[in-house]
């Protein structure tokens, strides 16, 4: 178990270091921006929804936002609302080499998956063999993307389809 009140700027560097050593932790319970809470927790297609959402996802089982506090109970007061998160950690056996991948498919947000992928040197061809064979539409982009269709998308590239 972990509990911090963490500086905001590099809540994403200490984060990804938990993930990447998830199996040392059962839960980790911090206070980060109130905003940072939400892209978490977001949900496919949503506006939030991105490579932090998708990666909390991965390595948790769960997330509860457990308050949210107000820039007055602070001295100085931030400009920012924080919230308090619970993370319970994945118990299952997770390969890291998916954190990677998720960055690169999210690198270009508002471009296809596609194109993501053809900018991580997988040919055209085999990038429409894996979204055939996923039923994926060519125009999808990274973020209607579930976490399952990640893990599969993964699997069949680094399993060369």
């Amino acid at each position: 178990m972990a509990i911090g009140n963490i500086p905001y700027n590099i809540t994403t560097s200490i984060l990804f270091h938990i993930f990447k050593n998830y199996e040392k932790f059962e839960s980790v319970t911090l206070m980060v921006q109130d905003e940072y809470a939400k892209r978490m927790s977001a949900k496919v297609s949503s506006s939030e929804y991105g490579k932090l959402s998708l990666t909390t996802q991965l390595f948790t089982d769960s997330i509860e936002y457990i308050t949210k506090v107000e820039p007055t109970k602070f001295i100085p007061q931030p400009k920012v609302n924080s919230a308090v998160i619970k993370l319970n950690l994945s118990t299952n056996k997770i390969d890291k080499e998916l954190i990677p991948f998720i960055k690169n498919i999210f690198s270009m947000r508002r471009k296809t998956l596609s194109n993501n992928l053809k900018r991580m040197n997988y040919t055209k061809e085999d990038i429409d063999k894996v979204l055939k064979r996923l039923n994926l539409k060519p125009t999808i982009r990274p973020q209607e993307l579930t976490l399952l269709d990640v893990k599969n998308l993964f699997e069949l590239l680094k399993n060369n389809i």
